[in-house]
């Protein structure tokens, strides 16, 4: 499996810009991925939120970041 670039939202990492190894790596951080996208290039790009978040506190965390512009174009995080 390639990298993952990942941007962090909430908890200790959070608005951190990082390109890890893989999920295994991801999750000993203390986070999931949340949405995962694909480039052209075919680089994997990946929202993280803490793992003990719930599907409502992501999705309100994700909102609250990022505007309607940016979620019509996930790949321009």
């Amino acid at each position: 499996m390639q990298d993952l670039t990942v941007d962090f939202v909430g908890g200790a990492s959070d608005k951190q810009h990082r390109t890890i190894a893989d999920e295994v790596e991801l999750i000993q951080l203390g986070y999931r991925s949340y949405l995962t996208t694909r480039d052209k290039d075919g680089v994997v790009h990946a929202l993280a939120v803490p793992i003990d978040w719930t599907e409502d506190e992501a999705s309100w965390a994700i909102l609250e970041k990022m505007s309607f512009k940016t979620l019509g174009d996930p790949v321009m995080w």
